[in-house]
């Protein structure tokens, strides 16, 4: 009786066993954590809310009630609006403290040349500050401001046209510079006008009137980005 052939080859048997595979795992591990280590400690900062005692970096653009850009930090936005024939100013990238509020009515800062302040009011600015508790790096969010509306000015002919304005020419939905003391009880020699004494918002001409214009200088919200979370 013929006995069939059977393979010589056999199975080989797997050279892995509990301790090669925790030496792969601990390697692993290892790279991970070198990784990790050269990133600092920022990569865990980005993980974690913004939380009371954080100053927070954002990228932000503010609009009046037209919806239009007013104030941003934005060149893009900045050069865009400016090419549709509208007004726009440019800051820095704001750092607001989480949760702080502003001692005075008006909070400036400066624009980007640092040679003019601009200024948001004091609700703005607390709408803000507590809008970022709790956003992480690279979140986006849209803040609406509590008292956009309301903020108007009538003026007269002749007030408007002292600001630069031509009555003739202006129509509704003009945008408008203005100008503010600080601290409009204290007289202010307008022949030696310093930055420090003025801020600027951005209004535009709601009403035209006979007997002059009705500027809106409300602003109705601001979207932010935030860049960084500081801890201080």
């Amino acid at each position: 009786m013929n006995k069939k052939k059977t393979s010589g080859q056999k199975g080989k048997k797997t050279s892995w066993n509990s301790t090669k595979i925790l030496m792969v795992v601990f390697g692993v591990g290892f790279v991970i954590f070198m990784i990790l280590s050269s990133l600092g400690m920022g990569w865990l900062a980005g993980l974690r809310p913004a939380s009371a005692g954080d100053s927070v970096m954002i990228d932000y653009t503010i609009q009046d009630n037209q919806g239009m850009p007013v104030l941003t930090s934005n060149p893009r936005i900045f050069n865009a609006t400016l090419d549709q024939g509208r007004l726009c100013i440019l800051t820095n990238y704001l750092i607001v403290p989480v949760n702080s509020t502003s001692g005075s009515v008006v909070y400036t800062f400066p624009d980007a040349t640092g040679t003019a302040q601009v200024g948001i009011f004091s609700s703005e600015y607390n709408s803000l500050a507590s809008a970022i508790a709790g956003m992480k790096d690279g979140e986006t969010k849209v803040v609406s401001f509590p008292d956009k509306d309301g903020l108007s000015w009538n003026m007269t002919i002749e007030n408007f046209q002292s600001i630069g304005g031509n009555y003739t020419t202006a129509r509704v939905g003009d945008e408008v510079l203005m100008n503010f003391a600080k601290n409009p009880e204290i007289n202010v020699d307008d022949t030696q006008p310093t930055p420090d004494n003025y801020y600027y918002r951005i209004g535009y001409i709601k009403e035209k009137t006979a007997d002059g214009v009705i500027i809106d200088f409300g602003y109705s919200q601001i979207q932010l980005d935030v860049l960084r979370i500081n801890n201080r």
